[in-house]
């Protein structure tokens, strides 16, 4: 089976080609077969792992690992998305539950590259929210009082 690389990330674009590639040629049987190694397969297979050590299992992707949609991510993660609609006191309740997963999320992904001293320069800065045109002052300015709220 031939690999293609769509030349589509910039990100893995500037790796050095990997040479570990394994492909599927022949019926296999396993417990778990988890279809996308992307972040959420792979999550899945990295879970079923620690539950099921002495199970098989089998990850399958029309790409390399992490070369569809996750590997263009680019690997952000944020504890707010600053972008998901919300902008009166009246939806601060559910922005905050979800501000409170993202930060969990967040956490989980901290103790794992603290716990498994995964060397992937983690740079905890802020985000910054602006805009370009000076009518959009009263708005940027009020959406930070909201955010600080």
């Amino acid at each position: 089976m031939e690999i293609i690389n769509d030349k589509n990330s910039t990100w893995i674009n500037e790796l050095n080609s990997r040479t570990n590639i394994k492909s599927v040629s022949s019926n296999e049987d396993c417990d778990w077969l988890i279809i996308g190694a992307g972040y959420t397969g792979l999550s899945a297979a990295r879970k079923l792992s620690q539950l099921h050590s002495d199970q098989k299992i089998i990850i399958v992707d029309a790409q390399l690992a992490g070369e569809g949609a996750s590997g263009r991510n680019s690997g952000y993660l944020v504890d707010t998305t600053l972008n998901d609609g919300f902008t009166s006191n009246k939806e601060l309740e559910n922005y905050k539950k979800k501000t409170d997963i993202y930060i969990l999320g967040i956490e989980v992904i901290k103790k794992f590259v603290k716990e498994h001293q995964v060397d992937c320069d983690w740079n905890e800065s802020g985000k910054y929210f602006a805009s370009s045109k000076i009518e959009d002052k009263n708005k940027v300015s009020s959406f930070s009082n909201l955010l600080t709220s």
